[in-house]
C-alpha cells in the first residue's frame, strides 16, 4: 500500500479508507493492473487533485474523498488536464526524444522537467525500448536529474539507479549525475 493509506490506517483503525485516498495510494504504487481503471479513474484523479490542492493546506476535507460528486468533478477536471499534456508531451517527444542504450537497456531520452512515464506514451514501443528515462538540469544542485521507468516486469529500475547512485522502485526509479555525458555519451559524439 501506499505511504497515503497507510497513514490513513495508523491514524483512523476503525474506519474504511475513503475512495479518494485509496485512488491516490494506487496511483503512488503504480496499481495499474486494470488498464481501464487506471485511464479512466486513477490517473485522471491524481491529475484534477495536482489542480485543487498544491500543499497540505489546500487538500480537501476528508469527508469529501469518499463524496462521489466531489471525486467525479475532480476526475473530469483531470480527463481535461491529461488530454492537454498529451498534446504538448507528443510534440516535445517528436521534436526532442532520442534512443540511446544505458546499461544495457534499449532507452527513449527526453530532456524535460515532466517526471513521469505518461510523457513517452506518444513514442515508447515496448518492442523496441525497454525503459524510459525524463532528465532535466538541476540549477541549484549542478546535477542532472534523471527518472527511469519501465513497463517490463523482468526490469528492475531501482537496481539500474542505485548503480548510479540513486534509488527508487522496480518500475520507477531515479538518479543525479554532475555530469550528462556520463548516461548519454553516444548522443554527445
Amino acid at each position: 500500500i501506499s505511504a497515503c493509506e497507510g497513514t490513513f490506517r495508523h491514524l483512523f483503525p476503525n474506519i474504511k479508507t475513503p475512495r479518494g485516498i485509496t485512488l491516490l495510494g494506487e496511483y503512488d504504487t503504480w496499481r495499474n493492473q486494470d488498464k481501464n481503471r487506471w485511464d479512466n479513474e486513477i490517473l485522471p484523479f491524481q491529475y484534477g487533485m495536482r489542480l485543487l490542492c498544491n500543499s497540505v493546506d489546500s487538500f480537501p476535507e476528508l469527508k469529501l474523498m469518499n463524496d462521489d460528486k466531489f471525486i467525479a468533478g475532480v476526475i473530469e477536471k483531470g480527463k481535461t488536464i491529461l488530454k492537454y499534456q498529451a498534446q504538448c508531451d507528443e510534440l516535445a517527444c517528436k521534436l526532442y526524444s532520442f534512443e540511446d542504450e544505458f546499461m544495457g537497456y534499449r532507452a527513449v531520452f527526453l530532456n524535460t522537467s515532466t517526471r513521469n512515464s505518461q510523457v513517452f506514451a506518444s513514442v515508447y514501443d515496448e518492442s523496441k525500448h525497454d525503459i524510459m528515462m525524463p532528465f532535466t538540469y538541476n540549477s541549484k544542485t549542478g546535477n542532472w536529474t534523471f527518472s527511469i521507468y519501465t513497463t517490463k516486469p523482468e526490469i528492475d529500475c531501482s537496481e539500474l539507479a542505485k548503480k548510479m547512485g540513486g534509488g527508487g522502485h522496480k518500475a520507477a526509479a531515479g538518479f543525479e549525475v554532475k555530469n550528462l555525458s556520463t548516461v548519454v555519451e553516444a548522443q554527445l559524439q
